[in-house]
């Protein structure tokens, strides 16, 4: 879940739409997801029942989730095709993530 948008951040100005694929990190794992639901200004990170279950996250909303560190990496422009589809999800993710170690390796080299 990622904010609405407000005065201390908005999704929309740093390029983020919904379906924007995410690469979410925990305790070693990556997985990849889309941005799907926005929510009040003070919640940021909130993943579906199937998100967490994959990050090995106790996914029961009663009881489960983590106190973190969870990370999230949000691919502004990557949007799966269909946006719906595990399969395109991880490609997208995987190409985007691959693009921006990348681009962030070639820029410590420099």
């Amino acid at each position: 879940m990622i904010p609405l948008p407000s005065s201390r951040f908005s999704y929309e100005d740093a390029g983020i739409s919904p379906g924007s694929v995410a690469a979410v990190v925990y305790n070693g794992k990556v997985v990849y997801a889309v941005f799907a639901d926005e929510g009040p200004g003070n919640i940021i990170g909130e993943g579906s029942y199937a998100l967490a279950t994959a990050l090995g996250i106790d996914p029961d909303p009663d009881t489960g989730g983590t106190d973190g560190p969870v990370t999230f990496i949000v691919f502004p422009g990557q949007v799966p095709d269909p946006v719906e589809n595990n399969t395109a999800i991880d490609s997208v993710g995987s190409a985007a993530a691959t693009a921006w170690v990348g681009d962030s390796a070639s820029a410590h080299r420099s």
